[in-house]
């Protein structure tokens, strides 16, 4: 059980990635 709760770990690590980097994204409209 222990390498599914790491594989979810990551996602929701991934998942934090995202949705903090989009409003950064959003915010630069020159680097997109």
């Amino acid at each position: 059980m222990r390498h599914r709760a790491r594989s979810i770990l990551a996602a929701g690590a991934l998942l934090l990635a995202g949705v903090t980097a989009a409003p950064a994204a959003q915010a630069r409209p020159g680097s997109a």
